[in-house]
């Protein structure tokens, strides 16, 4: 047998694998860049209170991702409880926060804790943050 025809045999598997290996590469090249929404804390405590007291808290985030992240929607456990997120875009590198407040603490007592969902364009979409602490 020739030896050009020998030595194209030991080339065959690499041509046939070309085609799949790019397709390979292609795909890591082309990976989506999105928003990254990471907390300080997913859980912060308000401490003990006197019922009837409204009381304000935050959670602070940064955008550790790539792409400008918008928050699109805070969900409040219940009624008491309400929210407040920037309604412009957090940019990569950027901090923001989310306030809330209680304020209907003259109808509780007792152990609270108030839950949060968060709704965004991040990779890790729906966080759920904690607010907790005691009504006397």
């Amino acid at each position: 047998m020739p030896a050009f025809i020998k030595q194209s045999r030991n080339y065959l598997p690499l041509i046939a694998l070309t085609p799949l290996l790019s397709c390979f590469i292609s795909v890591g090249e082309n990976k989506k860049s999105t928003p990254i929404l990471r907390f300080e804390a997913t859980t912060i405590f308000f401490d003990t209170i006197k019922a009837g007291k409204k009381i304000t808290g935050e959670f602070v985030f940064k955008n550790t991702g790539d792409d400008p992240l918008h928050i699109m929607m805070v969900q409040a456990s219940d009624g008491g409880t309400i929210a407040y997120w920037p309604e412009q875009s957090i940019m990569p590198g950027t901090i923001g926060k989310i306030e809330v407040e209680f304020g209907f603490t003259e109808t509780r007592q007792g152990c609270q804790d108030k839950l949060f969902t968060v709704l965004s364009n991040a990779e890790n979409n729906a966080e759920t943050l904690h607010w907790k602490g005691y009504i006397k």
